[in-house]
């Protein structure tokens, strides 16, 4: 080499690698030591959400899958239980699960790109798009009533429609003429009111305004170009791959969820997805790939008051609701969710827009209560650590009634309460609804032992003594009614059931 003897430049080689290994440690320290505790924080994030679901899982509230994203990047997607119990063919990410009410949101972006064409008009009465509906109500409600719950059309999803008409097959016409002329619940735009005939006329609208079946315009407007493969309209005859089965709890144990005719749910609730797909879907609300920004925003600005005090939430915006959920210690935090609900299926997506978090739960067992599961998981991700869930007194206390009666029921309760109150989960409600099973059934006396069972246990709950009267109402002791009525009066003076009943019994 020119210059430099071969001594000379190993020695100057050996200080360039010295140097450079030296500067690698440095950008190490300065880049990465930082993030070390965020990524153990991280790691132990997602031990601790795996724990809470397990526990979801093993004390039979949740089956599933899931998926759980912070700061936009996957943390967890996973399956818990069977997709199908009779294969035993376990839940995974791939599983596909029917959607329910979470298609709304997929409609509300249809109508939505509509609007930003301009072949529809979100303050436009209904009549202009659907002369086939009656004009007596066409003409007073508009598309942005339908996409907000305030048209004040009536619900056809009543039990009674379900009981009757659940297996029949329904052009979006045919199932319309169900409901169009029947009056209004109340005067567009003066009300909440939960309507799943308003998006199934907001699928009509999305119909006559691109020409195409609301399934054509779903998948070539939203799934196409988003890649969600695994993702459409849950037609029941067609051989889907990796389909979960829909169950339904039962105090007598796991049931196949009855049949629905999947034209009835149509654009309101037919859908079926995967943890992974609905991931799809969350990132592309943050970009303009479906819609431009200002009708995107739409979607999440508060429109309705869908509950609680007026300043705070939940509210609606199209397809979503818009709420504040907060953890003990910690700062409310805006979140966009939904719910979904249909025979054998239960579903949530709960999106943290300001930190880029989303939780996805699908379930195929209806009928278990993991509503809280969500906000639980959520919780986590801001630092917040939720009890573990805990299995239903409920649970033991039916088969003892079934096997041994009542007293010995009594005799279980009183015990695993005091012995046990850490394990199970000994919450009002739980009881009241164990109660009112026995009522349907016409046992009054085992539901006036559990209400009572209910009242020692919360004395100052007036819904607790409210049930109690209904139950020795039902049995025919008018005088033990009218003293818990009163009873739950005093606790409530605001209590209607037990003013109006108070009424019908002193009258006698």
């Amino acid at each position: 080499m020119p210059g430099l003897c071969r001594s000379q430049w190993r020695i100057g080689r050996r200080h360039a690698c010295r140097r450079l290994f030296c500067c690698g440690l440095a950008a190490f320290a300065l880049l990465v030591l930082p993030l070390l505790p965020a990524c153990r924080a991280l790691a132990a994030d997602v031990r601790l959400i795996d724990r809470y679901l397990q526990a979801y899982y093993e004390t039979g509230k949740f089956q599933g899958s899931v998926l759980v994203a912070g700061r936009g990047k996957v943390l967890l997607r996973k399956g818990y239980g069977m997709a199908n119990l009779e294969l035993s063919v376990p839940n995974g990410p791939q599983t596909r699960f029917r959607l329910g009410s979470i298609t709304k949101q997929f409609t509300a972006v249809l109508v939505l790109q509509q609007a930003a064409k301009g072949r529809i008009r979100l303050d436009a009465k209904i009549a202009e798009y659907l002369p086939e509906y009656p004009a007596a109500n066409a003409n007073r409600i508009t598309v942005e009533q339908l996409l907000t719950h305030q048209a004040g059309v009536p619900n056809y999803t009543t039990p009674e429609f379900m009981r009757t008409s659940s297996r029949r097959p329904y052009s979006p016409v045919e199932l319309a003429r169900t409901f169009w002329e029947r009056d209004l619940d109340f005067e567009p735009g003066t009300k909440f009111a939960y309507s799943n005939s308003g998006y199934h006329i907001l699928g009509m609208l999305v119909e006559k305004a691109t020409g195409r079946s609301w399934e054509e315009a779903l998948r070539e407007n939203i799934l196409a170009p988003l890649g969600m493969a695994d993702t459409g309209y849950d037609h029941s005859e067609t051989v889907l791959p990796h389909r979960a089965a829909g169950y339904q709890a039962t105090p007598d144990g796991v049931q196949n969820a009855p049949f629905v005719e999947m034209s009835i749910p149509y654009s309101a609730g037919a859908m079926y997805s995967t943890v992974d797909d609905l991931y799809k879907w969350d990132r592309a609300l943050y970009t303009e790939q479906l819609l431009p920004a200002r009708f995107r925003d739409m979607l999440f600005e508060p429109r309705a008051r869908a509950g609680g005090p007026a300043a705070a939430g939940p509210h609606y915006g199209f397809g979503f609701f818009i709420d504040n959920w907060e953890w003990p210690g910690l700062k409310p935090v805006r979140v966009t969710w939904h719910g979904g609900g249909i025979p054998g299926f239960s579903t949530q997506i709960a999106r943290f827009p300001s930190d880029g978090h989303l939780v996805v739960m699908l379930s195929n067992r209806l009928g278990v209560n993991w509503g809280e599961a969500p906000r639980g998981v959520a919780g986590i991700l801001y630092g917040y650590s939720p009890p573990l869930p805990k299995r239903s007194i409920a649970e033991l206390l039916y088969p003892t009634i079934r096997s041994r009666g009542i007293e010995a029921a009594v005799v279980q309760y009183r015990e695993l309460r005091s012995k046990q109150p850490d394990r199970y989960d000994f919450r009002e409600p739980i009881l009241n609804q164990l109660g009112y099973l026995f009522m349907g059934r016409k046992q009054f006396r085992e539901a006036i032992e559990i209400f009572k069972l209910n009242a020692g246990a919360y004395p100052e709950s007036a819904n607790v003594y409210d049930s109690l009267g209904e139950a020795y109402r039902a049995a025919g002791e008018r005088e033990t009614a009218i003293r818990n009525y009163r009873r739950a009066l005093e606790l409530n003076p605001k209590s209607g059931t037990a003013l109006k009943a108070l009424k019908e019994l002193e009258a006698r």
